[in-house]
């Protein structure tokens, strides 16, 4: 997925980084901002998707108490 950021929003970024901000607070910015952007336009979406359906069909199947492998 991409998700496109605002010009606005870019600057800010960049003008945090030369002010030598810890980059911590950036991410933790830019993170907030991509959620956000995440849940307004593609989350309902992903929750139709069927890798979502999928992820859940692979919870439900393990056994209770064993660790779960979403990845394999």
């Amino acid at each position: 997925m991409h998700i496109a950021l605002d010009l606005s929003v870019l600057e800010r970024m960049y003008e945090k980084l030369v002010e030598d901000v810890v980059p911590r607070d950036v991410y933790d910015e830019a993170q907030q901002i991509v959620f956000e952007k995440m849940r307004e336009i593609s989350y309902p979406e992903y929750l139709r998707s069927p890798m979502y359906r999928e992820l859940l069909a692979k919870l439900e199947n393990e056994e209770e108490g064993k660790a779960v492998s979403i990845y394999s």
